[in-house]
């Protein structure tokens, strides 16, 4: 059975000025959030987390007005430097986001930024269907494992070979998809630092996590440990792209007591009020009965819990949300895991799904 994580949180809200290249400066609050990773004492140690911040805005500006073209974004008053957004050797080490825009559908998409020109971006992902020109952009550096967990493990995390040590899995979704799992390899033949468990040899401390990625920890070590995350808090729901198959995918929110902080909790699809905010998923999700429609699964402490939405198909229990071990309850208001991940199986096609802002 799996154990899931305990979140102790200490928010700590400040202003950081973002820097940038041309005339638009911004800011956004900062904060921390401590985590509790549970280890193997009373269950299996597996974890599954986000990282519910982002890191600091290297760039902000505007797109040229007019044509839009696919995969490109260009922004005239720009002057980036040969490889100044392309500096991994193991991932894409930067990515851009649509902060703004008149069509409000592409506020919030991100892609990878794959290379650059001094004024212009090609991304992994053709945003232009979104685009009217004009968008304020801002670019940002993903986190990787080196940022979360330190580039010497100072986290402290259990290290050793890919049998001994935690590791560290990323799905990586589709109808295909295949976790890529890591871990901190201490000193032996290959060297020391953080690798994949495919390879010992290549230092790993530049892999990219994306801000919607999810994260298995699986802890080898029967002790618990506290990470702290800190970072900046995204002020824009961020849009993440639902791959036919499996997903698996951060939550984003670093807020668990609406009475402490001001923020709320996300729910399945409950009704909105100021503690509470529907996910937003019922508008992404196939429905069906239990057996055709797509699926959450919701780590709670002992196993996955399963949720789908019912249609009329079936006319016993009604519609909306409802766990797969139970068509006839309501289960509309059940709670996303703050700073956690959840697996959301797609049976269609790609879909854009929005985080909302829990705050």
């Amino acid at each position: 059975m799996l154990k899931t994580f305990q979140l102790g949180v200490t928010m700590a809200i400040g202003v950081a000025a973002a820097q940038a290249q041309t005339a638009v400066v911004s800011s956004a609050p900062v904060g921390f959030m401590k985590v509790t990773i549970k280890g193997k004492g009373e269950g299996s140690g597996a974890n599954f987390v986000g990282a519910p911040f982002v890191r600091e805005a290297v760039y902000t500006g505007y797109l040229n007005d007019g044509t839009v073209v696919a995969n490109v974004l260009a922004d005239g008053d720009a002057n980036w430097s040969a490889g100044e957004f392309t500096t991994s050797s193991v991932a894409a080490s930067h990515y851009v986001e649509i902060v703004n825009s008149t069509n409000a559908d592409a506020i919030g998409l991100l892609s990878d930024i794959v290379s650059h020109t001094t004024n212009t971006l090609r991304t992994a992902d053709d945003l232009s269907p979104w685009l009217v020109g004009g968008e304020q952009i801002c670019i940002r550096e993903h986190h990787t494992l080196s940022s979360l967990f330190g580039e010497s493990n100072e986290v402290g995390l259990a290290q050793g070979t890919n049998d001994s040590a935690d590791t560290i899995s990323i799905l990586r979704p589709g109808e295909n998809a295949a976790f890529s799992t890591y871990y901190y390899r201490d000193a032996q033949l290959g060297g020391s630092g953080w690798r994949s468990s495919s390879n010992p040899f290549t230092n790993e401390q530049e892999r990219s996590v994306r801000p919607t990625d999810g994260l298995y920890i699986q802890r080898s070590a029967t002790t618990d440990l506290t990470v702290v995350m800190h970072g900046e808090v995204r002020q824009t729901p961020t849009k993440v792209v639902v791959q036919p198959g499996l997903n698996m995918i951060g939550t984003m929110a670093p807020v668990t007591d609406a009475t402490a902080t001001g923020g709320a909790k996300v729910t399945l699809g409950g009704a909105a009020s100021e503690s509470l905010i529907p996910s937003g998923l019922g508008d992404v999700l196939g429905q069906g009965d239990s057996a055709t429609a797509d699926t959450v699964s919701i780590f709670d402490g002992s196993q996955f819990r399963t949720y789908y939405l019912k249609d009329g198909t079936s006319p016993l229990g009604g519609t909306g949300w409802r766990s797969v071990a139970n068509p006839f309850e309501d289960a509309s208001g059940v709670v996303l895991p703050e700073a956690g991940a959840v697996l959301v199986r797609n049976k269609g096609e790609a879909r854009i799904w929005t985080l909302p802002l829990p705050f």
